[in-house]
């Protein structure tokens, strides 16, 4: 079963979604009429939601410590993503040079699809991959670049 957990964070309303497993979706700047969830969630979900508030808020914390729940991935997904995840705060990388370190040296199209269709922006810093000559390419999150903008700023890295 697959339940939501609504929460306000300074870059606006999220939602997890979740399984017993993990987080399997993260939604940022969600626009919806029903109301911010605030009891019912495992006490797993709400520390997650906690943490997530507290980094969009500019504290340091580890989000890799947020169990995922990312079954539905295919292999290169999970090879790109774990690769990602290991992309420091503040630093990017650009998709070519994330496709390498995945083990698919011409795959930068290929990523760029992955980083598309990433279940759990954030937690699977999406953010943090910009184009070979430094622009930020696209972000699928409500915002577009704009709110890869905001997150990098938050973690004090910068655009080139």
């Amino acid at each position: 079963m697959i339940a939501c957990h609504r929460f306000q964070t300074a870059l606006g309303c999220c939602e997890l979604h979740y399984s017993e497993l993990g987080i399997r979706r993260l939604k940022l700047r969600v626009r919806s009429r029903t109301s911010i969830s605030r009891t019912g969630q495992p006490d797993w979900v709400r520390r997650a939601a906690a943490l997530i508030t507290r980094h969009l808020a500019g504290e340091r914390v580890d989000l890799d410590r947020i169990q995922l729940d990312l079954g539905d991935l295919s292999p290169f997904q999970r090879r790109v993503y774990t690769a990602l995840r290991e992309v420091s705060r503040g630093s990017t990388i650009s998709y070519g040079e994330l496709a390498a370190r995945a083990g698919s040296p011409r795959g930068a199209r290929a990523v760029g699809s992955a980083m598309a269709c990433n279940p759990v922006p954030l937690l699977i810093p999406c953010h943090r991959v910009l184009r070979a000559d430094g622009s930020p390419g696209g972000f699928s999150a409500p915002g577009g670049v704009r709110t890869k903008e905001k997150l990098l700023e938050i973690e004090g890295g910068v655009l080139h």
